[in-house]
């Protein structure tokens, strides 16, 4: 009984076996004659490319048509990331080397580009979902934000009617807890992460309790143990929307890359047309 290969090996395989065809096309036919986007050869390539270029864009369509049953979004995206790669290796067989025309040349970078943060976000597809699916296994962020909620009014109980020390700290607390300006997007900094994920406001327990009356000190442990949690609930809801902003720069970057490919594209081909 033979065993089922997973649909993206059977896609990376195929890929890569053509795009080796392709390769040995080029030299065995740049043996005979140079190569260039003028010369048969190199409009084969370039037919080959825009051909597959068009197929990718369908993909855009495919994944927002959920009525469309014309194969699955995993087989759609398999092939999206496969034939990217073709399609790129395709264009760069079709210039046969040659960089003279900046028209060309700008619509060859813009196919590097699209293929390069096209393997990025396959990446990302890969690693993303399970760490996130990994943290919503636990609570989800509408529980997460419930729960943080919840501490915040608690924290407000306990410091209403308090000393002016008192309601000093929980402000200092609420204030350390509130996101800055793009804190979002601003999570998918390495350095700012670790910043964040490194503060823990209500920690230093000693530095609080000598601050307030004696008998306003049970409150104040209370308030601590609030804020921690409270601060802990944050760390968590910050990784999560750390991977979504990931897959949502992904996109900011891919897609408007994808449109100038399509601009360039057509102006390449008017150009060939027009000045033949």
């Amino acid at each position: 009984m033979l065993l089922a290969i997973p649909q993206n090996i059977r896609w990376r395989r195929a890929s890569y076996l053509v795009i080796a065809c392709l390769i040995g096309s080029f030299f065995l036919l740049a043996s005979g004659e140079p190569i260039y986007g003028g010369s048969a050869p190199g409009l084969i390539y370039g037919v080959i490319g825009l051909g597959l270029i068009v197929v990718l864009m369908v993909y855009g369509i495919r994944k927002r048509s959920y009525k469309n049953s014309w194969g699955t979004l995993e087989g759609w995206l398999h092939a999206h990331i496969y034939l990217g790669l073709i399609a790129a290796g395709a264009g760069l067989l079709h210039s046969g080397f040659r960089f003279h025309d900046k028209v060309a040349v700008a619509t060859l970078i813009l196919l590097a580009l699209v293929a390069l943060s096209g393997l990025w976000g396959a990446i990302l597809y890969t690693t993303v979902p399970p760490k996130l699916s990994a943290l919503e296994s636990h609570l989800s962020a509408a529980q997460l934000a419930d729960q943080i909620n919840t501490l915040g009014r608690t924290m407000a109980r306990l410091a209403a009617g308090k000393s002016e020390s008192f309601r000093s700290i929980y402000a200092r607390l609420s204030l350390a807890e509130k996101p800055g300006p793009l804190a979002g997007w601003r999570s998918l900094s390495q350095g700012y992460l670790k910043r964040r994920l490194a503060q823990d406001p209500a920690g230093a327990f000693d530095q609080y309790v000598g601050s307030v009356p004696v008998a306003e000190q049970p409150e104040l442990t209370q308030l601590l143990a609030s804020a921690h949690q409270r601060n802990d609930l944050h760390d968590r809801l910050i990784h999560r929307q750390r991977y979504i902003n990931l897959m949502a720069a992904w996109l900011y970057l891919h897609v408007p890359l994808s449109f100038a490919l399509l601009v360039a594209l057509a102006a390449h081909v008017v150009a060939v047309l027009y000045y033949g």
